[in-house]
């Protein structure tokens, strides 16, 4: 409960200061703050915004979740000591570094393309925790793995809204932190409760529905965007026909 009481400070520290900020003057800045929501309400109208603000949330909830108890599982699981598990989050660092390199594979395929394939490679890569979580090799081969997808899956995301507008791509990046560390906070929160009263096994198995649902959303939309610039075409074609 201690580690809790933390964020509960923090949280009443975060009400007290927006209530205090509401009802400072504004009168010299209500300008400022209209231009500033009418260009965030601009910027989640761009074409794939909201589905790609709604899959960042998923992926960095569940990548967030496990990460949070991964090292305590490994080390209870598989018997061994904490500075053996740390060095979970090593291989979880040279995994990333090492996903830099399939830079070429988004260049080539596409990040439109590839990005449901990686969320669904990422619900796998959950799966194989849940297989071979015990086994201490086996977990940081995996993880190792898990750090080279979600390089490859967080890049692929950011690089979508970033091109999704080019004159509201500095407000898009910003709904993006904003949506990551919302699922953060989320995603750290919901694994807690399960991971003490179910175990870790039902954080990836959240964790996996999140990818799952992620990769399906964004596939439905790019499917759907597809069918319509084919009729689109057909249109011109009937037009100039």
């Amino acid at each position: 409960m201690a580690w809790r009481s933390t964020y509960l400070i923090l949280f009443a520290i975060a009400l007290f200061l927006s209530f205090e900020v509401r009802s400072a003057p504004n009168v010299v800045h209500s300008a400022a703050n209209e231009s500033v929501q009418a260009s965030l309400l601009t910027a989640l109208t761009q074409h794939n915004v909201p589905v790609l603000l709604v899959v960042c949330f998923c992926f960095t909830s569940a990548f967030y979740g496990v990460f949070a108890f991964l090292a305590d599982q490994v080390r209870q699981a598989s018997a061994t000591s904490a500075s053996a598990a740390s060095a979970i989050i090593f291989a979880f660092g040279v995994g990333f570094a090492a996903g830099t390199a399939a830079s070429w594979l988004v260049d080539k395929i596409g990040a439109r393309r590839l990005l449901p394939a990686a969320l669904f490679i990422n619900a796998a890569v959950y799966g194989l925790m849940a297989i071979a979580g015990r086994d201490y090799a086996a977990a940081l081969a995996i993880v190792t793995l898990w750090g080279a997808t979600t390089n490859v899956s967080l890049n692929m995301i950011v690089l979508l809204l970033s091109q999704s507008s080019s004159t509201a791509k500095g407000r898009i990046l910003g709904l993006n932190s904003a949506t990551t560390y919302l699922g953060a906070t989320f995603g750290v929160t919901v694994a807690g409760i399960f991971y003490e009263s179910s175990g870790f096994e039902t954080v990836l198995l959240c964790a996996i529905l999140l990818q799952v649902c992620g990769a399906m959303l964004f596939l439905g939309r790019h499917i759907a965007d597809g069918k319509g610039a084919v009729a689109n075409c057909n249109a011109i074609d009937n037009v100039g026909a």
